[in-house]
């Protein structure tokens, strides 16, 4: 075989759920490479979910095989930030993928020390602008987001099968980080306050809440508020993926989740359940 013919091997290291997606959409698309994986946390589970043949490595492992890696960007979780330091001591490329619009000089620093990646990888204008801002030294390549286009495919082609007998509301929830102190998790307080003003959106119908639990969620993690909110009729998203939930709903809330943006891209109405003292909503929509 010539080498021309020969299969690059790309190791992907990943953790939190907005890197995954975005990277397990680039792959689907690459059919000219192998990849090998060292995964961790709501990546692992994602993966597993596209292919249940796909086996986690550990990192050395993956670092001597492979051409190239490309790793996620969680904070504050030390695999990515690992592979990345371990990849610039055996001078293996790294590519970083900025799946968000904020903490983008946060994402590479532990204990003081900034670790940059070879290349940064986007996959929209905002983030593309932003970060090539603020990292000029180093090459940002925006690409295709097939994630979000195949997502909305898929929400489009289910759309056609639901039947809504008043109005359907999805909350998407996400473990909201925070320096201050609160009597209880600041996703609660943010869940209370969104129960308390939905009277100011004005319907009229008959309400059906549906909460989908982020993958990184403990099993029960909402089910005692669910019981103390049982005037409302609030049910819980299980097994459904998000295109499925998306699709059922007619408004979709969140606090900073980037499944505002499947949501908006779907053509649903979108809500940010952020707090009226707190920052405006990070989330960027066309």
């Amino acid at each position: 075989m010539s080498q021309k013919n020969v299969k690059k091997t790309v190791g992907i290291v990943s953790n939190d759920a907005g890197a995954t997606n975005l990277i397990l959409g680039w792959i689907k698309n690459k059919p000219n490479y192998n990849f090998l994986y060292c995964l961790n946390g709501p990546a692992k589970k994602i993966f597993e979910q596209y292919d249940p043949n796909i086996k986690s490595i550990n990192l050395e492992n993956l670092l001597t095989t492979s051409s190239f890696i490309v790793t996620g960007t969680s904070y504050p979780c030390e695999l990515e930030h690992n592979a990345r330091k371990e990849a610039k001591n055996k001078n293996i490329k790294c590519i970083a993928v900025l799946d968000h619009w904020v903490n983008y000089k946060k994402r590479f620093l532990r204990n003081k020390k900034i670790i940059l990646p070879d290349e940064i990888w986007v996959f929209d204008e905002f983030a593309e602008r932003k970060a090539s801002r603020i990292f000029k030294e180093i090459k940002v390549v925006r690409h295709k987001n097939f994630y979000l286009e195949n997502s909305v495919k898929k929400i489009k082609a289910i759309d056609k099968d639901i039947y809504r007998k008043g109005k359907n509301i999805l909350y998407v929830l996400e473990p909201i980080k925070t320096n201050k102190k609160y009597a209880q998790l600041l996703e609660f307080e943010v869940l209370d306050y969104f129960i308390k003003n939905l009277n100011k959106l004005k319907i009229d119908k008959f309400i059906e809440i549906r909460l989908r639990p982020h993958p990184s969620d403990p099993e029960g993690k909402y089910n005692k508020w669910i019981v103390n909110n049982e005037t409302f009729n609030i049910t819980l998203s299980s097994k459904n993926t998000l295109e499925e939930d998306i699709a059922w709903a007619e408004i979709v809330v969140g606090y900073d989740t980037y499944a505002l943006v499947v949501a908006s891209a779907s053509s649903r109405q979108c809500f940010t359940s952020k707090l009226p003292n707190q920052e405006k909503c990070k989330i960027m929509i066309r």
